[in-house]
């Protein structure tokens, strides 16, 4: 079993900031959680124990794991994420990833490249001894947020999971965004911003039962489609907590004409205004991420039609009671 190292955001925060910029798209949410605190209400940095396998991180040439751990949510990443997202993925691994069962699973190979497979059995080899230490700290309940879908095997092992919620993980660079482009709306529509009034429109409408704080709290970089005459929503989108675009919803008569294209144009233009005044060194080679159910064909579409890519296997949010004596 891992010892865990415990992370200093108060000493070694740029650091940290530089290391996930250079190392985007894999990192692009983690970066994004980082750079939102104090900006967003929810889940502040303060309130997070960092923890990592390896005392050195920047340094080590093995894959080191990190543990984002916010007690009522936990993020993981293992540094090989970023060679291995590039990766090309057997079909197997990709159905696995889809259906997410993997008790009593033979594992197939999850790469094409043989390289890539060692390189991925000796992260999960690391993975799941750093979590295994996590375990005996942590009390409760586990919930995985976001976590890479490269690593559902290992999690299994160790949580009998309750939910899990496997996602397409997409990525668009914020350099192929036309800052100075307006994209035209009907006169009888309007774009603005989600409001206060709008939360439980956008709750019900939503699959996910978000809490209505966390809601209103995404609002801050959000885009909305309105009648002009009476300021009732057409569409709409928001930002999640880690920078992820989400809640994207168009309602049934205005589909078909485009407002998707335009309300992500203008939300992807707050983030970009936001990383010049967060990263300005760094703005212009960011990314824009958003995550979208497996099963949601429809939105997966929407997304490779606007330009956006998927990448990896994508990611996955996990929730369940600790196995024990596993």
């Amino acid at each position: 079993m891992s010892v865990l190292h415990k992370f200093s955001l108060q000493k070694d925060y740029n650091q940290l900031k530089d290391y996930l910029a250079q190392h985007v798209p894999t990192t692009t949410m983690l970066l994004g959680w980082l750079l939102g605190t104090g900006f967003y209400e929810t889940d502040r940095k303060g309130k997070c124990c960092i923890w990592t396998s390896h005392p050195d991180p920047f340094h080590c040439k093995d894959p080191v794991v990190w543990i984002f751990d916010s007690k009522h949510r936990t993020r993981v990443f293992v540094t090989s994420e970023v060679v291995l997202d590039l990766g090309t993925f057997t079909e197997e691994a990709r159905e696995l990833a889809n259906c997410a069962v993997y008790k009593d699973k033979i594992l197939p190979n999850y790469f094409v490249e043989p390289q890539l497979e060692i390189l991925y059995n000796q992260s999960k080899e690391f993975l799941e001894s750093a979590m295994r230490a996590f375990m005996e700290m942590h009390e409760g309940e586990v919930f995985l947020h976001g976590v890479n879908l490269l690593w559902s095997s290992v999690f299994h092992k160790l949580i009998d999971a309750q939910f899990e919620a496997p996602c397409f993980k997409f990525v668009k660079p914020a350099s192929s965004l036309d800052l100075d482009g307006e994209m035209a709306l009907p006169h009888d529509l309007k774009l603005t911003k989600l409001e206060h009034q709008d939360i439980q429109k956008v709750h019900s409408s939503n699959k996910v039962t978000y809490d209505i704080k966390y809601i209103e709290d995404c609002f801050r970089l959000s885009s909305a489609i309105r009648r002009v005459d009476n300021d009732e929503l057409a569409a709409w989108t928001m930002t999640h907590r880690d920078f992820a675009v989400g809640a994207l919803y168009v309602l049934p008569e205005y589909r078909r004409k485009g407002y998707a294209d335009v309300i992500l144009h203008d939300v992807c233009k707050q983030q970009v205004a936001f990383y010049k005044q967060a990263i300005p060194e760094k703005a212009a080679d960011l990314y824009f991420s958003a995550t979208v159910e497996y099963f949601n064909t429809p939105s997966a579409n929407l997304f490779k039609k606007t330009g956006w890519v998927s990448l990896g296997l994508g990611r996955t949010w996990i929730a369940g009671s600790p196995v024990e004596n596993k």
